[in-house]
């Protein structure tokens, strides 16, 4: 994404995807009332092969086989298993994913049944919404003509990204050469997952620390108000200049020793910073 593309979502504004296709960017407040529908639109879109089948012994030849959740999407098999993961009990993997892509577009998805229950006339003016073609492996939506395939499904989520400030978990699992490692690496996951739940960031604490982080305090109402990718961009820059000032203190400190010549300042933070740099 180019840097007036950026520019544009700092402002607030949607972003114009194709003709009659415009990607929302949810505000904070927004998502705190629909937490649990933002939180899967985004699981849909971005969750990995490798974290889906974090415990597996054969997670190397699984990604060999199914790189993306398209891949996963379109196995009939998997499509049906894996549904629950990102939709409601009994939906199918593509539901779950064109449910996040209504999300993120706003744009109608009425369900099969109800398109279907539909009079003659209501087939003119009310929305069709999407469909899943399994045979092609595409998804269509009939209203605006919109075909997807795998290139255009990783052009939207790129973007997706960049909106969210997407980071890969930190808890994949390494690439496995034998059967005790795999085991070792097992024991270590599960030991580290049981430690962390329970202390997971909340959306309130984040709004809480971004308050009181700043030269002057932002009203809580204030950061309600805020995109999401404008409440992201300015809370890492608030982390990028804590840190920043964490080892520049450390440095100047009279207890800190080292070689002559063998201390380097800490790169500013604005040499660190950069808007939108999501990773893919």
């Amino acid at each position: 994404m180019d840097s007036l593309a950026k520019s544009s979502i700092l402002l607030g504004k949607p972003i114009t995807f194709i003709d009659g296709v415009n990607i929302h960017v949810p505000a904070i407040q927004e998502i705190i009332e629909s937490q649990e529908e933002f939180e899967k639109s985004v699981l849909a879109l971005t969750v990995l092969t490798r974290q889906i089948f974090v415990e597996a012994r054969e997670i190397d030849s699984i990604e060999q086989k199914f790189p993306t959740v398209w891949e996963l999407m379109c196995n009939p098999q998997l499509n049906v298993s894996l549904g629950g993961l990102t939709g409601e009990p009994g939906s199918k993997l593509s539901d779950g994913i064109i449910s996040a892509i209504a999300y993120w577009t706003k744009l109608p998805n009425p369900t099969k049944e109800e398109v279907e229950k539909y009079t003659e006339e209501e087939k003119k003016t009310k929305p069709k919404g999407f469909e899943f073609l399994e045979n092609s492996g595409k998804i269509v939506n009939y209203d605006t003509e919109w075909i997807i395939d795998k290139a255009e499904f990783d052009k939207f989520v790129d973007i997706v990204k960049v909106i969210i400030d997407y980071r890969k978990p930190e808890d994949l699992a390494p690439k496995i050469k034998s059967d005790a490692a795999h085991e070792v690496w097992l024991r270590m996951h599960r030991n580290k997952k049981s430690m962390e739940k329970g202390k997971e960031i909340s959306w309130a604490d984040r709004m809480m620390m971004l308050s009181v982080s700043t030269p002057s305090y932002i009203p809580i109402e204030e950061i309600g108000k805020m995109s999401v990718f404008q409440f992201n961009q300015l809370f890492k820059i608030v982390n990028q200049i804590d840190a920043y000032e964490m080892s520049l203190g450390i440095l100047m400190s009279p207890k800190f020793s080292a070689p002559e010549g063998k201390v380097k300042p800490p790169k500013h933070w604005r040499e660190n910073y950069r808007i939108g740099d999501a990773e893919s």
